[in-house]
């Protein structure tokens, strides 16, 4: 058997106390919590092997299966929760989270530990440092990864720094980011933040990358949704989403002329079986095209397209399109 922070002198005499036998060359426990306890015994007993020992799983683990990494990361989670120690949690994100090899067992792990109270504030801390941090690199996506998970419990943090990883890499990532977005606003309660915070994004005095990302992103998530239609506009008829959100959402979305465009496609057809347009929706579009200059000439225009486009006359989208006339002639 080779050496390594768990072999060596000493090592047979301590196997007989948590019931463990060495086998062609491998250590094998006859309880399933008896590895946990192994490893609880030379965190607490031997501490210099710390160091050597976090050096050493990642390299032991990278070329077993997907089942075996993951279960190794639990591991040294749940090390750290016994030991209220946040350096094991550090090398997962730092270390597993920097190696395409365990980057994706890893961040499982990490994002449990982002809303946990032992570690929470320090995780979020670091996974803040490496979204601030200067370039791109692997652990960026490792970042990305973790607030996508964690963000649908806990959606502010997650958002903030989300916004430091969009102002960062470049566009090719941006598929990423849609599709983090879109599963931190699918809890129906974090629709709300998300779109605010998108708005601010867009909004704000820098307008880097972020604000694109934000604009693109704000469309599809309007657009969002299957049958009966966009998940947003179920929201508003529920009254589980404010109004006020959803306008603020499409004017800042105005800024994405095509995008945009589909989206309004998406809400017209979704719309198009009501009797007029009294309904939140139909609304919805009316105060946003009132509040924003650049939105409104957005709607004119592909509302106007869609009647085109389709032979028959829809009576919500042709009250619509009586309204706004109307309005302009004012």
């Amino acid at each position: 058997m080779w050496r390594t922070p768990i072999s060596g002198d000493g090592l047979t005499s301590h196997l007989w106390e948590i019931r463990a036998h060495v086998r062609e060359g491998g250590i094998y426990f006859n309880r399933p919590q008896a590895a946990d306890e192994a490893l609880d015994y030379l965190w607490r007993e031997h501490p210099e092997t710390r160091d050597l020992l976090k050096e050493w799983v990642p390299e032991a683990v990278a070329s077993l299966d997907s089942r075996y990494r993951l279960e190794a990361a639990r591991r040294w989670l749940r090390l750290a929760r016994r030991h209220r120690d946040f350096s094991p949690v550090r090398m997962l994100l730092e270390e597993w989270g920097d190696a395409a090899a365990l980057m994706w067992e890893a961040i499982p792990a990490v994002a449990e530990a982002a809303v946990s109270p032992e570690f929470g504030p320090q995780v979020r801390l670091a996974l803040y440092n490496v979204a601030r941090s200067p370039g791109v690199r692997l652990r960026d996506r490792t970042v990305l990864e973790v607030c996508r998970v964690y963000g649908r419990v806990q959606p502010a943090t997650a958002l903030t720094r989300l916004r430091h990883i969009a102002e960062k890499v470049p566009a090719y990532w941006d598929g990423r980011l849609f599709q983090a977005l879109e599963d931190i606003a699918t809890e129906t309660e974090n629709t709300g933040t998300v779109l605010e915070s998108l708005v601010e994004w867009v909004d704000g005095p820098r307008k880097g990358r972020a604000a694109a990302v934000a604009g693109a992103a704000l469309c599809r998530l309007l657009a969002l949704g299957d049958e009966p239609g966009p998940r947003v506009i179920t929201a508003l008829r529920t009254r589980e989403l404010a109004r006020e959100s959803v306008v603020s959402a499409w004017c800042a979305a105005a800024s994405c002329e095509t995008e945009v465009g589909r989206a309004l496609w998406v809400w017209l057809d979704a719309l198009s079986d009501r009797r007029d347009a009294s309904d939140v929706g139909f609304e919805t579009l009316r105060v946003a095209a009132r509040a924003h200059e650049p939105f409104r000439r957005s709607l004119e225009r592909w509302l106007n397209r869609w009647r085109h486009a389709h032979p028959y006359k829809a009576p919500g989208i042709e009250d619509l399109w009586r309204i706004m006339n109307q309005e302009r002639q004012r």
